[in-house]
């Protein structure tokens, strides 16, 4: 069979089935048959009687009877004349094969109902052929739907109703909080994420999960913004907020399903979170007492740290209370960038320790690498003499003019240097770069020279001894330069660190050094640091603690149950499934734990019915036993 396409030229349409041998055999015919010396010939759709069996086959005809306006177009070996179509003539242009009343057009329009595609020359055509194909026949005008849809541009979707938006939105959310559920508690899974820059992620965090995941989907981003939130807020907690949302949704979706409106389940679910606030200050177990004993607050931090690092959670926790409470200022106000990490690969995550000031992961430029009592100069600027903008060429004559050359210059140097030290300073921190000159100089007068590429880390030291940052090379005051009990460069594992150290523990930042044995394993522990840092910030604000293994969880959602029946409208049903859906947390921790979620279920809502509202799920026992669960998180 062959390819019947369709052209939409000037208002009607012209089949062509020849094929590329069909319409070579009918060229060699038509040059047999037509004289080849008169230019003035042309084409039209009249056979020859003895080529009616050929679909190309064509014969001559005087242009000149048809007039200079007229335009012919050859079709897969066969010629049009347009006159003769708009004259209401017979053949494949005529207003019978237009309105489909030849009989071969009602054949070859039953044969293809969805019509026919442009044509394309055939083989062999020249370049000037290709030219005379009006452009406005390969156009194929697709119209839009009425409505909404044609007021948007190209390639704009558009949904509505309850089956093509709101499910199609509820979809979206319940597959992110299900991506994110099996790395929720102690027993979570990692996750491996590779961003676009094919970086590697090992981690079960869910804050880094959807930042590296780069989510498009509109609904589902509201929910990773409202993570994000609660990550830049709390600092932890991200999670919660993925899978309790999930929850919300799905069970929203039944509501809607069995016939309740979208503004019946919001009220319903508003009435439902007002009432959680009302419960929650009941359900406090105990408060922090003092913030600045150590042990306690370790004891705080341990579940926050938990999540991200089970096992290691008390070494952790400890080192953290450390940091936090070295720093804790007497007004309250606790900064966490006040908190450095710095990862030293090597050994092992035991070996980590805090150090009370800056470590940096360099060398000292000069001889120097060690000063007690230190006074530290900080320039943001180059260490190096002045130098003009323009350059010139120097012509030297003599011996003694090529040793006078440079004794200028060093002379400037040698005076800069020793007015600084003068000044009683004998650490110099730079943030450019060190010219040797510079350096002899600073050798000279025993002084120690440190060199810091990154502002944020320069603008971090002078906040840690209290130095202000100078952008000229000129002597400090007394007021600009900052103090130090010690700074020394040290070797940690085969790593060269310089250590700006406070003795006592009163100083404005802290540092844990944290050792590892591979980049990804000290990334996540970092992650779990700064989740403990800010569970510390969090406590600096309110002190109040409830329960944690899902006992809060199992507690709101019996006493909002109750409180829903108590309802005399439809919002009730939307009331309860709220209530239900805090069943999510306790339900992922028990199934990533290995342990069978409805029996854990029903078997907190029979303690707590008995008036136990501290009891959650133990995940070291699984559940086997009923013990009060004060292992307390936020």
């Amino acid at each position: 069979m062959h390819n019947l396409p369709r052209c939409r030229g000037w208002g009607w349409e012209i089949p062509c089935e020849s094929s590329g041998e069909e319409w070579a055999a009918g060229q060699e015919r038509q040059k047999a048959n037509a004289p080849t010396s008169d230019p003035t010939k042309g084409f039209t759709s009249e056979r020859a009687p003895e080529d009616r069996g050929a679909r190309s086959a064509i014969r001559p005809v005087d242009r000149r009877d048809r007039g200079s306006s007229s335009q012919f177009w050859r079709w897969a070996g066969t010629a049009f004349s347009r006159e003769a179509s708009e004259q209401g003539g017979r053949g494949r242009g005529g207003p019978r094969w237009r309105e489909g009343r030849s009989a071969r057009g009602r054949a070859r329009r039953a044969a293809f109902p969805g019509g026919f595609a442009c044509p394309s020359l055939p083989p062999g055509s020249s370049e000037r052929a290709r030219e005379r194909l009006p452009a406005r026949a390969m156009a194929l005008h697709v119209p839009k739907a009425p409505g909404f849809a044609q007021m948007l541009k190209e390639g704009a979707k558009h949904f509505s109703g309850l089956e093509e938006a709101v499910y199609r939105n509820i979809q979206a959310c319940k597959e992110l909080a299900q991506t994110t559920r099996t790395a929720y508690g102690p027993n979570g899974m990692n996750k491996m994420v590779i961003n676009h820059l094919e970086k590697l992620f090992v981690t079960n965090d869910a804050a880094t999960i959807l930042r590296e995941l780069e989510v498009q989907h509109p609904a589902a981003k509201m929910i990773v913004m409202a993570s994000h939130m609660q990550e830049q807020e709390v600092g932890d907690g991200t999670n919660f907020v993925l899978v309790f949302a999930g929850a919300l949704l799905e069970l929203a979706e039944e509501l809607l399903r069995i016939g309740l409106s979208v503004s019946e389940v919001i009220e319903g679910y508003e009435i439902a979170c007002k009432k959680a606030h009302e419960i929650l200050p009941d359900l406090v177990c105990c408060s922090a007492k003092n913030l600045r004993d150590v042990d306690e607050v370790s004891t705080l931090l341990h579940t926050s740290i938990m999540s991200k690092q089970y096992g290691n959670e008390v070494f952790l926790a400890k080192l953290i209370a450390q940091a936090c409470v070295s720093i804790f200022p007497d007004s309250g106000h606790f900064n966490v960038d006040n908190i450095r990490v710095c990862k030293i690969l090597g050994s092992g995550i035991y070996s980590s320790s805090v150090l009370h000031g800056m470590v940096f992961k360099k060398e000292t430029e000069g001889d120097v690498t060690s000063v007690k009592n230190a006074k530290i100069a900080v320039y943001s600027c180059p260490f190096d003499g002045m130098i003009t903008e323009t350059k010139g060429t120097v012509l030297i004559k003599t011996a003694e003019e090529l040793m006078n050359f440079s004794k200028g210059e060093e002379n400037l140097m040698d005076s800069q240097v020793k007015a600084i030290a003068d000044t009683g300073a004998n650490v110099i921190v730079t943030g450019g770069k060190v010219a040797d000159m510079a350096l002899h100089y600073a050798n000279k007068y025993n002084i120690m020279l440190v060199r810091l590429n990154s502002k944020w880390d320069l603008r971090r030291l002078c906040k840690t001894v209290g130095a202000t940052a100078l952008p000229r090379l000129t002597p400090p005051v007394l007021e600009e330069m900052g103090h130090c009990d010690s700074v020394y460069l040290s070797e940690v594992g085969d790593t060269q660190v310089v250590v700006f150290k406070h003795e006592k523990e009163d100083g404005a930042i802290s540092t844990i050094v944290l050792r590892g044995s591979t980049d990804n394993l000290m990334d996540d522990i970092e992650r779990a640091i700064d989740d403990g840092v800010n569970t510390f910030k969090v406590l600096t604000r309110d002190k109040r603690l409830v329960p944690g293994g899902g006992a809060t969880e199992i507690e709101l959602a019996k006493q909002i149950t109750s409180y829903g029946e108590t309802r005399p409208g439809l919002e009730q049903y939307a009331i309860k499934k709220f209530a239900e859906a805090f069943e999510a947390i306790p339900r992922a921790l028990a199934e990533n734990s290995g342990v069978k979620a409805n029996e854990v279920i029903s078997k907190l809502y029979a303690v707590h019915q008995e008036g136990n509202k501290n009891v959650g799920l133990d995940i070291e026992v699984f559940g086997e036993k009923k013990k009060k669960h004060y292992e307390l998180s936020l």
